[in-house]
């Protein structure tokens, strides 16, 4: 969520509104991710519009997006998407409203449609993280704790990335999402 601010700031050049479009409450994946946005929105000259938790299945989170920015798009300058699915569901309530490239849009995670929506510039980033090497940290912590061996420290972290239109073709583009492909 931090870095999609900073990135958000960049795009923006430190003037005007922006919001996200939060998960569900409680989830603590993007509870962390939604809560790094707003701390870091707030170090900045912009604008915080406190965005709705659009839930969890995709014809309510349509529906509450679609109402959300029906009131807010002539305010909105930038929006945050925390995971694929708010991704996904505010690309395609954008599109439906015409509003698709009229504001900074960076979104989490990724799936084809998602890089399409980066190549035709209808996203301006996508955070990205490492799934299988999260997943392959975790079974290896998980077989030195059965073993009896401490792992070397409380936390693991693995990269994330910020992708964008022009690092997607990249060779570092390509790289980082080679390195979640099993």
């Amino acid at each position: 969520g931090k870095l999609a601010a900073k990135e958000m700031r960049k795009l923006l050049h430190d003037k005007g509104s922006v919001t996200l479009l939060r998960l569900h409450k409680g989830v603590i994946s993007t509870d962390e991710r939604e809560q790094g946005f707003i701390d870091e929105i707030n170090r900045f000259p912009l604008t915080l519009i406190e965005g709705p938790y659009v839930g969890t299945s995709v014809a309510p989170m349509r529906k509450q997006i679609s109402l959300f920015l029906a009131q807010h798009h002539k305010r909105i300058d930038g929006l945050f998407t925390p995971n694929e699915m708010t991704t996904l569901s505010a690309l395609a309530e954008l599109k439906k409203s015409g509003q698709i490239g009229k504001l900074v849009h960076i979104g989490f995670d990724y799936s084809r449609y998602q890089l399409d929506a980066l190549q035709k510039g209808e996203l301006q980033g996508l955070i990205l993280q490492q799934p299988y090497q999260m997943g392959y940290q975790g079974v290896r912590l998980l077989i030195q704790a059965h073993r009896g061996q401490r792992a070397t420290s409380e936390h693991q972290h693995t990269p994330i990335y910020y992708l964008t239109r022009d690092k997607l073709q990249s060779k570092e583009g390509q790289d980082f999402l080679m390195l979640n492909a099993p």
